[in-house]
Order: C-alpha cells, then sequence, then structure tokens
C-alpha cells in the first residue's frame, strides 16, 4: 500500500510476473461502435500495452487507452 496525492489511500495488487505491486485503474470506456458508457478497473500495466476490451452491450472490441477516460480512485467509506 502506498499513499497517493492529498493523503488518501492507494491498494496496490500484486503484478503476476514478480509480485511488484501495481496500480489498479478505475476507467471509464465509451464504446466508439454503439456509445455505450461502462465503468472498469484495469491494471495500469494493461492500459498502458493498449490492451483492447469487449463492450458488453454490442460485443465490439476496441482498444482501451483509445476510447477511455481515467477516473480518480474511489474514496475508502470510514
Amino acid at each position: 500500500m502506498s499513499t497517493g496525492s492529498e493523503g488518501e489511500e492507494w491498494y496496490f495488487y500484486e503484478e503476476w510476473s514478480g509480485g511488484v505491486p501495481e496500480k489498479i485503474l478505475r476507467l471509464l470506456v465509451t464504446c466508439p461502435y454503439c456509445g455505450h458508457k461502462e465503468e472498469v478497473e484495469l491494471a495500469e500495466s494493461w492500459y498502458t500495452m493498449n490492451m483492447s476490451v469487449t463492450c458488453s452491450k454490442c460485443g465490439a472490441s476496441f482498444p482501451v487507452k483509445d476510447y477511455s477516460q481515467i477516473l480518480p480512485p474511489k474514496k475508502k467509506k470510514k
């Protein structure tokens, strides 16, 4: 676990290749074919590699980096 900006805590998941903590991004993905918007969580390395995602409405695949917006992390409920 590491502390992000403004004192908020970030939770890191371990990456498969060596136990290195990896940041999980919250994304708002918009399908370029049907316009469906969906929130997904994706490891930062997969986002950087421009992994393809599939729309849950129309089934089309497209590169996540080109059709998404990074959302701020969710605040932990106390």
